[in-house]
């Protein structure tokens, strides 16, 4: 069993990590003046072609499932439109 919660812990943590990527990658757009939110278009795009990840695949995969990604990297496309709002104010 061991080995079984072992893979579990590595797929979660690159979850994690895959997700940390995806909002340094849109802070990276940004600070080179780039749209964050033409990152949201190509997830959104794989997203729509995909059923998203079963319940097994989801605990199992080394990345969140794509409609995930889209949603996470929807909500810091938001937030760093927001820090620009602020900072022009």
């Amino acid at each position: 069993l061991s080995g079984i919660e072992t893979y579990l812990t590595a797929a979660r943590t690159s979850r994690v990590f895959q997700t940390e990527a995806d909002y340094f990658a849109m802070e990276l757009m940004d600070k080179a003046g780039y749209n964050p939110d033409k990152g949201l278009e190509g997830i959104g795009k794989i997203a729509e072609g995909l059923y998203g990840h079963s319940f097994l695949q989801s605990l199992t995969s080394s990345h969140p499932s794509p409609a995930s990604r889209y949603s996470d990297m929807k909500k810091k496309a938001e937030e760093i439109r927001k820090r620009k709002e602020t900072a022009h104010l």
